[in-house]
């Protein structure tokens, strides 16, 4: 997840020492959905139902 959320947020090219503010939601947006996913699918396997 981290490296995943970093090639996608990150720029290659460091302008600055520290995350700018688009950098910031980006990140914060793409941890959720995995958490969201995660927990999705944790809710599935624990069910015992078939993904949909």
């Amino acid at each position: 997840m981290t490296q995943s959320c970093f090639n996608k947020c990150v720029d290659n090219k460091y302008k600055e020492s520290e995350l700018n503010m688009g950098e910031n939601s980006c990140i914060d947006r793409c941890v959720s959905k995995y958490w969201q996913v995660t927990n999705l699918i944790g809710q599935l396997l624990g069910s015992g139902r078939p993904p949909m």
